[in-house]
């Protein structure tokens, strides 16, 4: 009959996988001979899940040539590269040939930086080994590669630009809130403001006994408000002590921290995060129109850090309707 393999584990993605429609879910079932799609819930979807990797179906998997086994790890490869999603292998596989040896025929499996399967016998089952395997620095594809590609994406580009878009919506929301209320009519009259004991902040009061307080900035050397009703930022609190209660919280907290979250700021931190996003997106269409190899590589290589930044700046509203799980890292 000849050589034969026989493989038991699974294979699992570094991301869950999100198919767009059902078809492509009915298209992953018949994807593999021995091979099935591991499935995990998620709410949000057009499927109902997500694909989480790829494990040997007991039923169908027994000893085979090596052609059929090599055939779906080629297919699994080719939806993992198609994805951007990394492949890590929990498998181990046997042999039935019988080598002086009988660790040379058997071992498990590691996938090289090229997202490409390789054999790992026990025999040399070592920790140079496998990083040799890993590197592609060894002959399983023929010779050594000296300089392996960096590892794949940890997204797509179509999820990319999803981020990128939820982030500038995000950023939108923020700047028409800071918007509206820097430009809100706070309490007082022209002339009610007056300077802070320290001098690097204004305030204002709703009555003679200064019972509420309004605090405009906390920074050294700040202008005067030209007049009150020009819509400036503050928080209005209770400044006052109550007799009753010496021992409650000091506004001072609040005070502060509503100075350091004022609408300039807010609006200066926008602008930073638009810039970002926007250089990120003009990154992302120069590696899509990249036709040079090693130009393209480098400039993804670059790309793998910003990727990951995008994908903080959304996990900060994790909370929104329209964030996903698969985008938290």
């Amino acid at each position: 009959m000849g050589y034969e393999l026989y493989y038991e584990g699974r294979i699992t993605f570094d991301r869950p996988v999100r198919l767009a429609r059902p078809d492509e879910e009915d298209c992953l079932s018949g994807l593999a001979r021995f091979f099935t799609p591991v499935f995990e819930q998620a709410e949000g979807t057009s499927t109902g899940r997500y694909v989480t990797g790829f494990q040997v179906e007991e039923e169908p998997a027994d000893w085979a040539k090596s052609w059929p086994w090599h055939e779906d790890f080629v297919a699994i490869e080719e939806f993992a590269r198609c994805h951007q999603v990394t492949l890590t292998a929990q498998l181990r596989w046997q042999g039935d040939g019988c080598p002086s040896n009988p660790a040379d025929d058997r071992g498990h499996v590691v996938f090289d930086v090229h997202g490409e399967h390789h054999q790992v016998p026990d025999s040399s089952n070592n920790d140079q080994a496998v990083e040799a395997h890993r590197r592609r620095s060894c002959t399983c594809y023929g010779d050594p590669a000296p300089h392996p590609t960096p590892a794949p994406s940890p997204a797509p580009v179509p999820e990319l630009l999803d981020v990128a878009d939820f982030n500038d919506a995000r950023l939108d929301e923020d700047e028409n809130v800071a918007r509206a209320v820097s430009g809100a009519t706070v309490i007082g009259e022209p002339g009610a403001w007056q300077s802070s004991p320290t001098g690097d902040e204004w305030e204002a009061h709703s009555s003679d006994h200064h019972d509420e307080e309004l605090l405009v900035a906390l920074r050294p050397g700040l202008p005067r408000p030209p007049e009150v009703m020009s819509g400036q930022w503050g928080a209005v609190v209770a400044a006052t002590p109550d007799p009753a209660d010496p021992d409650a919280d000091s506004p001072m907290p609040a005070l502060v921290h509503a100075a350091r979250h004022d609408p300039a700021r807010v609006l200066a931190e926008v602008q930073a995060k638009r810039l970002f996003n926007e250089s990120w997106r003009q990154l992302i269409a120069e590696i899509d129109s990249e036709s040079h190899p090693e130009r393209k590589q480098r400039l993804t290589a670059i790309r793998q850090g910003l990727d990951r930044t995008a994908f903080h700046l959304a996990a900060a509203h994790h909370k929104h309707p329209d964030y996903r799980p698969e985008w938290r890292m």
